[in-house]
């Protein structure tokens, strides 16, 4: 029935009309749009557990890396170390070295001196 009328005409002289209310296809349309979300965020919520599950992968990828570079810089540091203090011994061995023939020979230019001093002094008492 294609007629407009009131809630009491429905119920007593229209009572045994079919009518096609817009309600219907109402819920329906929005049924189907309520539905099509949910398959939409599904779809994401796919993707999203893919793409967390690829991050933590990588996350724990380079968190191994990170170890094995840490391993290595200690390792690293621990030669220069050893290298520096290896520097350190050669370097002091070689002042120790250059102080004991400078004393050395500054001995003996003093024994020459006062030998020389004691020698002219003999000859000058003489």
């Amino acid at each position: 029935c294609n007629v407009m009328c009131c809630r009491e005409c429905i119920l007593s002289e229209h009572e045994a009309h079919n009518y096609k209310l817009p309600v219907g296809g109402l819920v329906q349309k929005q049924r189907q749009l309520v539905k099509d979300q949910i398959e939409q965020l599904w779809g994401l919520s796919r993707l999203l557990q893919e793409r967390h599950r690829d991050l933590s992968w990588m996350i724990k990828g380079f968190d191994r890396e990170q170890e094995a570079c840490v391993g290595s810089l200690e390792a690293i540091q621990e030669k220069v170390k050893a290298s520096i203090e290896e520097r350190r011994q050669t370097a002091l061995k070689e002042v120790d070295s250059f102080y004991a023939w400078h004393t050395q020979r500054f001995e003996k230019e003093q024994s020459t001196l006062t030998s020389m001093m004691a020698s002219m002094r003999a000859a000058v008492d003489f």
